[in-house]
């Protein structure tokens, strides 16, 4: 608000309000003597209507007064503009933005981080001042104490705002006064004063969140992507290699949250897609390139230990049972073996190798599954009651996540082996891992009841366990492939597991994430600042950007550690691996009611200029002249 807009009212009011009381202070004309009776009434009507004004007037006066001294001094209470800093002279650190959002710009072109510099130079010339950075690495002293003559330009140098920033962070611990200079999308409820460099309406922003893909029937696939920003309709486009693929229209809620859901058709083989939100305010956060490899059916060679004649008291009998019930919406292809037959399986046509209730392998079938794990091949083992953990132990070694200790069985009371006496599940450990697989939800598998298995040594990664502590799912790297192990059965000797509803997602999932796949078929993403990392042989990974642009990574220590330098989607040359840099949707998510009431009460808001409460002084004073020059008109009046 500046001066001329915030005098104009007062103004007005200070011209209109003395015309409006002479006019109603004017007396009528008295009626000459003897006037005729229907012209004394018609004036006493007049002059009972006009009391009436002035009394209503007087009411007003008095009620404009009080509400102008009420507010002025509750202002600080309600949420409004207090007396704005402008005028102050002491000391004070002033706190520069440096989240992502600040690269957009105003309606004039002006990008709000050359705006906040702008005003923090305008402080430093009239005050000392002390300087902090809030970038994504956080709070960054450039000037401790404040100095006068200070010169922010310099002090900031190169940096560039990028990321997410927590500002609530940033801004605690400063001694003394303090100055937000910020956009006012991730505005700090903490700071004790803020000044906004942009207005409301240059606020409007969206960007896109979460991706999620579901996997449908004859190579359909369909993508969940969240929306995050300020509520209302949005356009949402879908395209690979420039086509459109789909475009959709959804409506981003009043707490700041949408949802679209997109359809298509993929080969087999891997695509890069685009998402693109139609453009406003920040245009970096309106797009993301997405990596999404479409294998087809995953090739299991399955390694039967518990073959029987009856179908459904086989040991496999279950795993077919999931095959059959994907069908054709996300199928794997199994091939059977039974034990000692191993060493004419089609080992090469492979994705993944299941060793179900099995004991000792035949040399040369462990010489070639090793191999196979080395390239990157995924192997799966679980128990049954015909294991012979000493067999298995010296026949796999190292190719299990964890050896293998003993068997054991539930007891009853009696000491004897009992399915009364089962042992549920826990918890998992690692609900990331699982999400992964894609169980963002238990589907009953938390009910599972197991009563029999093996017992493993310390050694890989515990995935999930019984509620007594017990491994039961484990998982491992050997070079390139991926190993697990599950201690209970694939069917039902030992455990439930089989007939529980996660159990087929569950095994799906884990069969892709053993094959390299995650459940998906989504790259990894990654934010500002953070990093990839993943266990990995070899000595160097070349990475290809968006751009086409190439960065080296060295894997030491057998990790591989990668952060892209530019946002895109960044595929490794030779290795089916990518990697996506993003904008984080916590930057464009609106502020909540709590955050702009906050917001308000430390002196932000989109007009900076003048504070509120001289102006409802000024009110207050008019309303009581008033009221005293009608009074005073209204006893002279009456003594006549």
């Amino acid at each position: 608000m500046n001066w001329l807009a915030a005098a104009a009212w007062p103004l007005a009011l200070l011209i209109a309000a003395p015309l409006a009381i002479h006019l109603l202070s004017r007396r009528p004309p008295r009626p000459q003597p003897f006037a005729p009776l229907p012209l004394l009434e018609r004036a006493m009507k007049r002059e009972r209507r006009r009391i009436r004004l002035r009394r209503l007037l007087l009411l007003a006066c008095r009620t404009l007064a009080v509400a102008g001294l009420c507010l002025a001094a509750l202002l600080p209470i309600l949420g409004l503009p207090p007396e704005g800093d402008r005028t102050d002279r002491g000391p004070i650190t002033l706190i520069i933005d440096g989240s992502g959002s600040m690269e957009a710009k105003n309606d004039r072109g002006q990008r709000f981080f050359d705006l906040a510099v702008d005003f923090a130079e305008t402080q430093a010339r009239s005050r000392p001042v002390a300087l902090v950075y809030c970038g994504v690495e956080g709070q960054a002293f450039l000037q401790e104490q404040p100095v006068p003559g200070l010169q922010p330009r310099t002090l900031l140098g190169d940096k560039k705002p990028l990321g997410y920033v927590d500002l609530d962070r940033c801004v605690s611990g400063i001694e003394g006064q303090s100055l937000l200079i910020t956009d006012g999308w991730g505005a700090s409820t903490a700071s004790q004063a803020t000044h906004l460099v942009s207005k409301a309406d240059e606020r409007d922003n969206a960007g896109l969140g979460a991706v999620r893909v579901r996997p449908l029937s004859r190579g359909m696939v369909e993508l969940a992507v969240t929306v995050h920003g300020s509520p209302g309709p949005r356009r949402l486009q879908l395209s690979e290699a420039g086509q459109v693929k789909s475009t959709v229209r959804l409506e981003v809620a009043a707490h700041g949250l949408g949802e679209a859901l997109l359809t298509l058709r993929l080969e087999p083989g891997h695509h890069r897609l685009a998402l693109e939100l139609e453009e406003d305010r920040w245009v970096e956060d309106n797009k993301r390139e997405l990596g999404l490899t479409m294998q087809g059916p995953t090739r299991v060679l399955a390694v039967n230990g518990d073959a029987r004649s009856v179908d459904y008291q086989d040991e496999l009998f279950y795993l077919r049972q999931a095959a059959h019930a994907l069908g054709t919406r996300d199928p794997f292809d199994l091939t059977e073996v039974s034990l000692g037959e191993e060493r004419q399986a089609p080992l090469q046509e492979a994705q993944v190798v299941l060793l179900a209730d099995s004991s000792q392998l035949d040399v040369a079938f462990v010489a070639e599954l090793r191999a196979f794990v080395e390239r990157g091949g995924g192997l799966i083992v679980s128990a049954g009651p015909r294991m012979d953990p000493v067999g298995l132990n010296g026949s796999l070694d190292d190719l299990l996540p964890a050896p293998i200790r003993s068997r054991w069985m539930a007891l009853d009371v009696d000491g004897r082996p009992s399915k009364k006496a089962a042992i549920s599940v826990a918890v998992p450990e690692d609900p990331a891992f699982f999400g992964e697989l894609g169980l963002e939800r238990a589907q009953g598998l938390l009910r599972t009841q197991v009563w029999g298995g093996v017992n493993l040594q310390e050694g890989g990664v515990v995935r999930w366990r019984l509620s007594d502590g017990r491994p039961l799912l484990v998982t491992a790297q050997r070079e390139r492939g991926r190993i697990a192990a599950l201690s209970t059965s694939l069917d039902r000797d030992l455990s439930d597991l089989a007939i529980r509803p996660g159990f087929v997602p569950l095994l799906r999932g884990l069969l892709r994430w053993l094959a390299g796949q995650s459940a998906g078929g989504l790259d990894a993403d990654l934010r500002r600042g953070e990093g990839f990392t993943r266990p990995m042989g070899g000595q160097e990974v070349t990475w290809i950007g968006p751009q086409g642009q190439r960065v080296r990574s060295p894997i030491e220590g057998g990790q591989l550690r990668f952060q892209p330098p530019e946002m895109g989607l960044w595929r490794a040359q030779g290795v089916e691996l990518g990697v996506e840099l993003r904008t984080d949707e916590r930057e464009s998510r609106p502020m909540s009611q709590a955050q702009r009431q906050a917001l308000a009460g430390s002196g932000g808001g989109p007009d900076q200029g003048l504070p509120l409460w001289p102006f409802l002084l000024v009110l207050a004073m008019l309303a009581m002249l008033m009221e005293s020059w009608l009074t005073v008109r209204e006893v002279r009046a009456a003594g006549h």
